[in-house]
């Protein structure tokens, strides 16, 4: 756990993680933009996408088109060869280091207890959509049950 008199800012300036709420929330405002208007184009052709499944290929680059999608009544299946359950973990934090090595841990890490919660909330304000992970579907190396399903 975090203690209270933690700096959390200059932590993370000493380890190189240069991201700062403001560009955070920033992204997550572009990232709902972009999705608007992708759902925009695509609908005049697919119709409305609360009654459409999507096979997103490599979700884990646009994880939260993904996740938009699925939160607006789509059901998604994402493929990945690098996704993992959203949350904390141990497995997946196992998994990472055997897999990506110290450094890789570290950002997600980081990523988890930090940037993800404040990137999601103003993701979910942005868009408009409030974002639950339950009954996503996201799937690692293919096939694999160690994503989502």
């Amino acid at each position: 756990m975090i203690g209270r008199n933690l700096d959390l800012p200059r932590l993370l300036r000493k380890l190189g993680y240069r991201v700062l709420p403001s560009y955070i929330k920033i992204a997550a405002a572009h990232d709902s933009k972009l999705f608007w208007q992708y759902i925009k184009q695509i609908e005049p052709y697919i119709g409305d996408i609360k009654s459409k499944r999507a096979l997103d290929l490599g979700c884990g680059a646009r994880f939260p088109f993904s996740l938009l999608l699925h939160n607006s009544g789509g059901r998604v299946t994402g493929i990945d060869p690098d996704v993992s359950k959203g949350g904390i973990s141990l497995k997946k934090y196992w998994r990472i280091l055997r897999d990506s090595g110290i450094k890789s841990l570290v950002v997600r890490l980081i990523d988890d207890l930090y940037a993800n919660k404040i990137y999601y909330r103003e993701l979910s304000k942005s868009s408009g959509i409030p974002l639950r992970f339950q009954g996503a579907c996201f799937k690692r190396n293919g096939c694999q049950p160690d994503g989502f399903c």
